[in-house]
């Protein structure tokens, strides 16, 4: 897999030019000052729980939460009157899993260089990624501290498209292909046995999945927090279902043997996928998993007769985001 620059990210989701030179405005008669600025690159919600200053005092305070895929900026600056003073700080930010916490510390001193950490601590920490900058100088030192999630971080599998008539995620490498379930009609078909025998019969054919929109990419290979896990590729119709029991049942394939039953077979990566979490740059909501056909399909083009339980896809509540590649 191809690690994605944690930068590149954060420059999706930093704070607006008005609203840093609003907090480096406040700071103008410091002699010390630090505008403060936290990208929250995450599915999850940072909330402040805490802060301590070893020197100076807050001109701007943090914000309550920091929302997935949003920033935070306040100030910090030297104390009014004080001599020979900067300012120093840390804020304790909690993670949405219970025990992780992030904490963001600078430190511009009287005297010395100007520094800036990040520290991650919890069980789940190493489920993160970060880094931290801050500039030289004496007043209104920017300094940006980014939390990401190594799971986003990650190239996900390509070459995933939606299908224009059953609106199911299908995997076309080399073009159209699997079983589309609207398409279904009588003709000379070949049945292919686990054992690697087959036979050619009439019955029940499929015609391919028809590409629709653009290409997508399904993640894999790294957990975090927000995740639904058993997603896999099915060998027969190539579409992206959940490989799971539901109510006593494991979903239908279009393209199973004729006079057996019509069951998804798993091939491939077992895929990993963001569910109700607030959109990120580079990521498509709204689709859905449907719980007659277990397969994953876009909610918003939805049209009658595209289930291959038949009748229209069902969906559950959660809803599940992709990459746009």
């Amino acid at each position: 897999m191809v690690d994605i620059d944690l930068e590149d990210l954060a420059k999706q989701v930093q704070a607006a030019r008005d609203i840093i030179d609003d907090v480096s405005a406040l700071l103008e008669d410091a002699a010390r000052s630090v505008v403060v600025e936290v990208i929250n690159a995450t599915t999850c919600k940072l909330r402040y729980v805490g802060r301590d200053i070893s020197h100076g005092a807050f001109e701007v305070l943090p914000a309550a939460v920091i929302e997935p895929f949003s920033s935070n900026v306040f100030g910090a600056r030297s104390a009014s009157g004080g001599i020979a003073t900067g300012t120093e700080g840390i804020v304790r930010y909690a993670m949405d899993d219970v025990g992780t916490e992030c904490r963001v510390r600078w430190d511009n001193p009287f005297s010395g260089g100007n520094e800036a950490e990040v520290f991650m601590g919890g069980p789940n920490r190493e489920l993160y990624s970060y880094n931290s900058a801050i500039t030289g100088g004496n007043k209104k030192v920017p300094a940006r501290f980014i939390i990401g999630e190594k799971a986003l971080l990650r190239e996900p599998e390509s070459a995933w498209i939606t299908c224009g008539r059953c609106k199911a995620l299908y995997h076309a490498p080399g073009g159209s292909q699997g079983a589309c379930p609207p398409t279904k009609h009588t003709g000379q078909t070949t049945i292919t046995f686990d054992d690697g025998t087959w036979i050619s019969a009439t019955g029940d054919v499929w015609d391919p999945h028809q590409p629709s929109g653009w290409i997508l990419g399904v993640p894999y290979g790294q957990y975090a927090l927000h995740r639904s896990e058993g997603w896999r590729r099915c060998q027969r119709c190539k579409m992206l279902y959940w490989d799971g029991v539901l109510n006593g049942s494991r979903g239908v394939c279009p393209s199973g043997y004729i006079n057996s039953a019509h069951l998804h077979v798993a091939e491939g990566h077992a895929y990993l996928l963001p569910y109700d979490v607030r959109t990120a740059p580079g990521l498509q909501n709204d689709w859905r998993f449907c719980e007659k056909c277990f397969v994953l399909f876009f909610e918003p083009h939805d049209v009658d007769n595209s289930c291959a339980a038949g009748g229209k896809h069902r969906a559950t509540a959660h809803k599940f985001q992709v990459n746009i590649v």
